[in-house]
């Protein structure tokens, strides 16, 4: 992957994020405490893929940024090997990550058809879709 490719697909990756997040945390509130304002509670949310290095520090960076603006509680967990083994494997067993990075229309499409990926409904799917490219 040439540094130039990388660079934006970490880009589209972070902005992804930050659409994504803000949207998720904003479902989730608790009890309005004394002061009058809505406590709003941690959201977990997990994060599986293949990074290592600086990607991984990009991606840390993102999920701080995140946690901290968006009362998100991200935790990334790593791929150890081979990465679409791994993510089907977990998939199949019942133990799916909240968020799995498939940049490959071949490697999402397995996904699409089994049934394995849940609507993101709540999205503004228009905004979305002005801004990036179908595959």
């Amino acid at each position: 992957m040439s540094r130039q490719h990388l660079k934006r697909s970490l880009v589209t990756l972070g902005v992804s994020t930050l659409l994504l997040l803000p949207s998720l945390a904003g479902r989730t509130s608790a009890a309005t405490p004394a002061s009058g304002r809505a406590a709003v509670a941690s959201m977990p949310v997990t994060a599986f893929a293949g990074w290592a290095g600086a990607e991984k520090a990009d991606f840390l960076a993102i999920a701080s940024y995140c946690d901290a603006n968006y009362h998100t509680k991200i935790t990334y967990q790593q791929s150890s090997s081979d990465y679409n083994t791994e993510l089907a494997t977990r998939v199949q067993g019942g133990n799916a990550p909240d968020v799995g990075f498939l940049s490959v229309p071949a490697t999402i499409k397995p996904y699409v058809a089994g049934g394995s990926l849940q609507p993101l409904t709540f999205l503004n799917t228009a905004k979305l879709q002005s801004q990036y490219s179908p595959f």
